[in-house]
């Protein structure tokens, strides 16, 4: 799944493409938890409404989480429980994310 952020200025527009990780609920919206390469491979969140959604498909092995957190999310996040500790740039966690990502072929950087 992929979505674009548009930042727009007097100057100029931006426009970055964020393959998505992750999608929750919460208070009736929905989020998309998405990886930046730009940023440490850090996982940020955006709302449903500030993206456009350029790519529905999901084209990863995924789990259903019902937890503090419910969602679907990458198989990883879950069952090794890698989601808080991505989050909160935990030791190699997100070295260890990003290697099963590439392994699975879901990035090229």
């Amino acid at each position: 799944m992929k979505i674009k952020k548009t930042y727009k200025s007097i100057l100029r527009n931006d426009e970055y493409i964020y393959d998505v990780f992750g999608i929750y609920w919460d208070n009736e919206k929905t989020y998309f938890a998405y990886l930046d390469p730009n940023d440490d491979y850090a996982i940020h969140i955006y709302c449903s409404n500030d993206v456009e959604i350029i790519d529905p498909n999901i084209n990863f092995r995924s789990v259903f989480n019902c937890g503090l957190i419910s969602g679907i999310f990458h198989w990883s996040l879950i069952e090794k429980e890698l989601w808080s500790r991505v989050i909160e740039n935990i030791g190699d966690s997100r070295k260890e994310f990003l290697s099963i990502i590439r392994k699975e072929k879901l990035v090229d950087y």
